[in-house]
């Protein structure tokens, strides 16, 4: 079979690595750029809540920046530092289980990776969380949210039907919806954004808590296969 994986909050702990420190460089960003905030951890705390039921870190931005009245342009500005290069000293880790199932299923499977971001970073933070790229027969980084075109292809180039393909990702609409729509079978990761994304019935195939129980569905799933 193809999986095809998203990359933050699925293979790694973005939510609770990358993105608290993100938020923090943003809002000083905006601060620099003449945003006026009373008390600084205060209008932290505020954004932190914002992001943790917003559907990306931009969309949390643009919330606080409406609260505050704040001028458009500064946006961009949080927007732009979100996707800067990490610290050299910032760790990464990898969910529980990752590095063992993507071992585990690229014995038998065609492994893939389709995130949403700028490339650089991305692989940056494959890199620094220890999952070594080789997995993966194809990556697609996309700075759009159009992960259907991708899984397209994806799916075309390495010559596999949709009744063949799993996708597995936190975000119900942006992973799992255009895969879904393709004809391919749905695995929703219960993890940061993950946890506040919850879609129709329709949308999703299976849910799991712990990515180790990717393996046994897709062993089920190679049970009622053609292969």
């Amino acid at each position: 079979m193809l999986v095809i994986f998203d990359l933050d909050d699925t293979l790694i702990d973005t939510s609770g690595c990358i993105t608290p420190h993100k938020l923090e460089d943003a809002l000083r960003a905006m601060i620099g750029s003449g945003l006026e905030v009373v008390h600084f951890q205060d209008s932290l705390d505020l954004l932190k809540r914002l992001n943790a039921s917003a559907e990306s870190s931009p969309a949390a931005l643009a919330e606080f920046l409406e609260i505050l009245d704040a001028k458009a342009p500064l946006l961009e500005v949080g927007k732009q530092e979100l996707a800067t290069a990490l610290p050299a000293d910032l760790p990464i880790f990898s969910l529980d289980g990752a590095v063992e199932v993507l071992t585990e299923l690229a014995e038998d499977h065609k492994l893939a990776l389709v995130t949403v971001g700028v490339h650089s970073l991305q692989m940056e933070k494959l890199k620094k969380a220890g999952i070594d790229s080789g997995f993966f027969s194809k990556i697609a980084v996309s700075e759009s949210r159009d992960k259907k075109t991708h899984y397209q292809l994806i799916m075309e180039e390495l010559e596999y039907s949709p009744s063949e393909v799993v996708v597995c990702g936190d975000r119900v609409a942006i992973d799992l919806l255009p895969a879904k729509e393709l004809g391919f079978k749905t695995v929703h990761v219960r993890w940061g954004r993950g946890l506040n994304s919850h879609g129709k019935e329709r949308e999703v195939d299976y849910s799991i808590s712990d990515l180790r129980q990717l393996k046994e569905i897709v062993t089920n799933l190679m049970s009622f296969s053609s292969f």
